[in-house]
């Protein structure tokens, strides 16, 4: 029998583009087949995990996973309002912004804690919210049910007569963004009649002044949330690591917050640490007052001195918690 002639070179190598041409026709349909998409507007959605899933968020929208280890395999989260947030219930802080920001996105721009997104404690997780540090979560009016004048106002700033300007003793309502406190006093020092409003949950709109600040408040210090679980640590290095504790003081003022863990200056005697140090403090929310003052080697202090320090404190704009008496 005759041998069959082998096909010319041209006509082979035909063939091998075409072979090549399918296969990568195949993989490319298998790779978009086996991705999904998922949008979430103007709603909530709890799940265990996603994985190869493209997600945009936008609107008010939030988007839970309970899962642990990393319940979020091969998914790109699309944060495009800022009002679209991550939860995270079982990720710590620190693990996210390490091994998660990579495959998040706000507004199609890579998610960057210095530049577009906060990564905050939330309970034993996290809360990826699509907020840079030049946000201005607070506004002010001067009328009622937020009419009149009106001012956004930035974080950290301390905002007294030489800043509010027309608004220094002329705020009547204010709305305050999700993820935020603010402090407001009748003095422009922080001292005198005050109130500390947190919007944790949702955001806060107040039509109408408290009793005592309308038409009264000269100081206003707005400060980032933190959603921080109950478990604390008194002392300083490593150890609030070894109970996993939220937060922790360490009877000074020298230590800051990080990812997974809240610090909380005191001050721990009448003269002691610096009022300056704790002042200048940004990533803090709260302030311990005088440590043991009927203790005569702690901040041994009487009441009627205690009483006269105090002021002291408020001019942080910080959340103040009371002096602590020895336990007898």
């Amino acid at each position: 029998m005759p041998l069959r002639p082998a096909a010319p070179p041209v006509q082979f190598a035909r063939a091998c583009r075409t072979a090549v041409l399918l296969v990568a026709v195949w993989v490319w349909w298998a790779a978009a087949a086996s991705a999904a998409a998922l949008e979430i507007t103007d709603r909530s959605l709890t799940l265990a995990l996603l994985s190869d899933t493209t997600v945009t968020l936008s609107g008010r929208a939030e988007l839970h996973l309970t899962g642990t280890g990393d319940p979020m395999a091969g998914c790109v989260i699309h944060l495009n309002s800022p009002d679209a947030w991550l939860f995270l219930r079982e990720i710590r802080p620190f693990t996210v912004n390490g091994s998660f920001l990579g495959r998040i996105r706000v507004n199609g721009v890579n998610a960057n804690t210095a530049t577009n997104v906060r990564v905050v404690q939330h309970g034993v997780g996290s809360v990826v919210i699509p907020h840079g540090p030049s946000i201005r979560p607070l506004t002010i009016h001067s009328e009622r049910r937020f009419e009149g004048n009106s001012a956004t106002l930035p974080l950290h700033t301390y905002h007294n007569n030489a800043n509010l300007g027309a608004l220094a003793g002329n705020v009547r309502s204010f709305r305050l963004k999700r993820g935020y406190m603010a402090t407001m006093a009748r003095n422009e020092d922080g001292t005198g009649p005050s109130r500390v409003f947190i919007a944790q949950d949702d955001d806060l709109d107040v039509t109408e002044m408290p009793a005592g600040l309308g038409h009264s408040v000269r100081f206003i210090r707005v400060f980032p949330w933190r959603w921080v679980a109950k478990k604390g640590w008194a002392g300083a290095g490593d150890n609030p690591a070894q109970v996993d504790a939220a937060w922790y003081y360490n009877w000074n003022n020298n230590e800051n917050s990080f990812f997974n863990r809240e610090y909380v200056p005191i001050r721990q005697t009448r003269w002691w640490p610096s009022y300056d140090v704790t002042n200048a403090k940004q990533n803090v929310t709260h302030l311990l007052g005088f440590n043991e003052p009927d203790n005569a080697v702690e901040a041994d202090m009487t009441v009627a001195q205690a009483i006269a320090e105090w002021p002291n404190l408020m001019r942080s704009g910080l959340r103040l918690g009371s002096p602590a008496p020895t336990d007898g």
